[in-house]
């Protein structure tokens, strides 16, 4: 079982690459296992990523299995998940027009119904802190409250899913409804959702596809 998560974590980022969602090694992904998580390591870009390289993890951030330094945003990772116990996979990318959104600070609106995948109208904008930092981590969870996914300012997103390939298709996603939000502010203002449509979409989203 963990050699299979390993090789989903190296598929998975290949096709943040392949999507443009992220560049070189930039972001992390984890998936819950066992009693902690499997994590990407710090600093290696995901075309060269090796399953070895994957770190375990227990919760309280000691190394359990792997020779690698894990991700600098391990700590985030962890408090994500014992707060959240519906989470079982983590994605961090650095795609560009949630960056775009992240550097004003504007939190991604109900411009798209593609929105509804986040499980709820909005997605938070979070204030700054450094990256790596408890005080990221608990800013991260704050935010994300018990929606799919956060805006980390001036850095990034997260997304969250029960399975890898649910996160990974929520920050792609997200990261389409980003790009309509920007390019909409440059011409005029906004049109979004209305609330009572956001709640259908959401139930609509949880019954869709091979999801019902």
């Amino acid at each position: 079982m963990e050699e299979k998560l390993r090789n989903e974590i190296i598929d998975c980022g290949k096709k943040l690459l392949f999507e443009d969602l992220t560049f070189g090694s930039g972001g992390n992904i984890s998936i819950r296992h066992e009693d902690g998580m499997l994590i990407t390591p710090s600093g290696v870009e995901y075309e060269e990523l090796q399953k070895q390289e994957i770190v375990y993890m227990d919760f309280e951030g000691r190394v359990v299995r792997g020779n690698s330094v894990p991700s600098s945003e391990n700590m985030m990772h962890s408090l994500i998940y014992e707060k959240r116990a519906d989470v079982n996979a983590i994605i961090h990318t650095h795609s560009k027009y949630i960056n775009v959104l992240a550097a004003m600070g504007e939190d991604l609106k109900a411009v798209n119904y593609l929105i509804a995948s986040s499980g709820d109208k909005v997605v938070k904008t979070t204030p700054y802190e450094t990256f790596g930092t408890e005080k990221l981590a608990e800013y991260a969870v704050e935010y994300l409250g018990q929606r799919k996914a956060v805006i980390l300012s001036n850095h990034g997103l997260i997304t969250c899913g029960s399975t890898l390939d649910e996160a990974f298709k929520i920050a792609r996603d997200l990261e389409f409804c980003a790009l309509v939000q920007v390019k909409a502010m440059a011409v005029g203002e906004l049109k979004l959702i209305p609330d009572d449509k956001i709640e259908e979409l959401v139930q609509k989203f949880k019954e869709h596809g091979q999801n019902k």
